[in-house]
């Protein structure tokens, strides 16, 4: 699958566009004048807050209902996106990005498990969210589980989101949300953060450059 390749811009650490909510007017705006922030490779520190742990026991549960850990794919790299089906803004491109980056790696592909993690529980459905990631690549998995369990994993990869109202209805919202793919090495350490400005063409490159490092 295909996807427009854009410009690259690196930082060298985290606090970028790419961490922020950005809401929906404010969000087409930066996108315009800013582009989406891309990084590279991640300094690990003892205080990041981006940092999963394969001992981790919360649980999220994929469509069919199956459990689902950070450990739940031994000796494979993942990456993961955590964003919602009706996101008006940003999601689908991540993951048709997603996507052109599994087509970009060939036979590399095996060696990464895509995941996308749902941030919106009470309206994705695990029938709405396996049918949102199929349309996109059948590769994806999708995820979801309880509110507090959901909040946990967004937690250990860095990942921020808040709703915000558009009508009186209680279903009446978008959600603002941190807006990158985390790349997660199979020891359970965040390795990269990709952004939609690096393109699959150049998030693969970085994701070869990593495998090398093994």
């Amino acid at each position: 699958m295909g996807a427009t390749h854009v410009g690259l811009a690196r930082v060298a650490r985290p606090e970028t566009m790419a961490t922020m909510r950005v809401p929906g007017s404010l969000a087409r705006i930066a996108a315009v004048v800013l582009g989406f922030i891309a990084t590279g490779p991640l300094e690990a520190s003892a205080d990041d807050a981006g940092r999963p742990a394969l001992h981790d026991a919360t649980v999220l549960h994929d469509p069919e209902g199956r459990s689902v850990t950070l450990a739940s794919f031994p000796g494979r790299w993942q990456l993961v996106y955590f964003g919602y089906t009706s996101c008006p803004e940003f999601c689908s491109i991540m993951l048709i990005d997603m996507a052109g980056l599994l087509d970009e790696l060939g036979p590399l592909a095996d060696r990464l498990q895509p995941l996308f993690v749902t941030i919106d529980p009470e309206r994705d459905t695990p029938e709405l969210l396996k049918s949102y990631a199929a349309a996109i690549d059948q590769r994806i998995l999708a995820l979801t589980g309880s509110d507090a369990e959901i909040r946990r994993w967004a937690a250990l990869f860095g990942v921020g989101y808040s709703k915000a109202a558009t009508g009186k209805a209680a279903a009446d919202y978008t959600i603002d949300h941190s807006v990158f793919l985390s790349v997660v090495d199979p020891s359970g350490d965040p390795v990269a953060r990709l952004t939609h400005e690096q393109g699959p063409r150049r998030m693969a490159e970085i994701f070869r450059q990593l495998l090398q490092r093994e």
